[in-house]
């Protein structure tokens, strides 16, 4: 998705760290860069937030960037979504509209 749409900053922050995949072959585990979490994932957040943030941070398989869906669930499954155009973390920034969102989700309405 990131070569389709370019313009991502979030691929050039990454870390990659060897770690074993679930399969037991050698794997890579990707991080944000600490000094990049701030600049790339929630901008509009206090730098201490994305501190704690950063230093938390779970691990992203570096499959997620080359593994191919399979199907598209969106298709036949209801979804929902908040697209965030300048906050790349609206779920610290604007935790009421993620909360709408969710809740319009569990009671399976448009919100």
């Amino acid at each position: 998705m990131s070569a389709k749409f370019p313009g991502s900053e979030l691929e050039p922050a990454l870390t990659a760290v060897s770690s074993p995949a679930p399969d037991g072959s050698a794997g890579l585990d990707l991080y944000i860069e600490t000094v990049s979490v701030h600049r790339v994932f929630a901008g509009d957040v206090p730098r201490s937030t994305t501190r704690v943030l950063a230093a938390g941070q779970r691990p992203l398989s570096a499959t997620a960037f080359t593994g191919r869906a399979t199907s598209t669930a969106w298709h036949t499954i209801p979804s929902w979504d908040l697209i965030a155009t300048k906050d790349r973390l609206p779920l610290l920034s604007c935790p009421d509209a993620v909360a709408d969102i969710i809740s319009a989700a569990v009671r399976g309405v448009r919100p």
